[in-house]
């Protein structure tokens, strides 16, 4: 069965609001935008993050208090998440790695640590704010 199918109610409404917004949302801000669906209260809008997110469908950036959706669809149990974040546009990407996702793996080992979550994120300039300073 799909993801999508199974989202529904709340869930579904901030899903619609993750997918029509060109950038990360704070939890507050998603609330602004899913009240006129009749959803008042923040932890509607939180318990739906969480589902979202443990479903695969979004992640938190932590960095930023804010949410966005998966840009890959599909769960990354063999490969670690790189956001990299624009400080000047807020533009964020997700980039998919098997490279750290594998050196985190071999500190785990070494280490005796295990991880509950392998993010990292890398605040800096886009490309095109990057060209526009010069």
């Amino acid at each position: 069965m799909s993801k999508n199918k199974i989202i529904k109610g709340p869930n579904k409404v901030v899903h619609d609001v993750l997918i029509e917004s060109k950038k990360p949302l704070g939890a507050y801000e998603i609330l602004e935008r899913v009240k006129v669906k009749g959803i008042n209260g923040p932890p509607t809008v939180y318990r739906a993050l969480d589902k979202l997110i443990k479903l695969g469908i979004a992640h938190r950036i932590a960095s930023t208090h804010s949410y966005i959706l998966c840009n890959h669809g599909q769960e990354h149990e063999l490969e670690s998440i790189i956001f990299t974040i624009c400080k000047n546009c807020e533009n964020v990407d997700e980039i998919p790695s098997k490279a750290l996702h594998n050196a985190l793996h071999d500190i785990k080992v070494n280490n005796g640590f295990r991880t509950e979550n392998e993010v990292m994120e890398i605040m800096g300039l886009c490309r095109n704010c990057s060209e526009r300073k010069g």
